[in-house]
């Protein structure tokens, strides 16, 4: 299974989001604020970064514009609600400029939909670092 690192400034949301991951076989590790997530990349291994697009202190535009700077080629896939649609569908938009390929809405409503993605992206991660 996959080494999954989430970043969400809603820590009830970490916690479940998390426990549920856990329960289908990933190893999560979850982070609630930028500072603490590029410690974790930097110490590697992660094959997913679940990203919160709309966060108070660092935005996840912000967050992925930091990652092309400096050279991570981690999967990521986007996440948002947004306070507003029209600003949730912006933040997601522009993570598909950046590259991003699978997005999640959020509230989540169907779990296993969301596991479905997460498998696929990170069973090809895993396999292009295994090949």
């Amino acid at each position: 299974m996959a080494h999954i690192l989430i970043i969400d400034d809603d820590r009830t949301f970490l916690s479940v989001f998390s426990r549920f991951l856990r329960k289908a076989g990933h190893q999560v590790t979850s982070v609630d604020n930028s500072r603490d997530l590029f410690d974790y990349l930097k110490q590697g291994g992660f094959d997913l970064l679940l990203l919160d697009m709309i966060m108070p202190e660092q935005d996840g535009v912000d967050i992925l514009r930091t990652l092309r700077r400096y050279g991570y080629t981690i999967e990521v896939i986007a996440m948002s609600g947004g306070g507003r649609v029209t600003e949730g569908e912006f933040f997601l938009d522009f993570a598909r400029a950046m590259g991003v390929t699978h997005l999640i809405r959020k509230p989540i409503y169907d779990f296993r939909e969301v596991l479905e993605q997460i498998r696929g992206v990170a069973g090809e991660e895993i396999s292009r670092r295994y090949s």
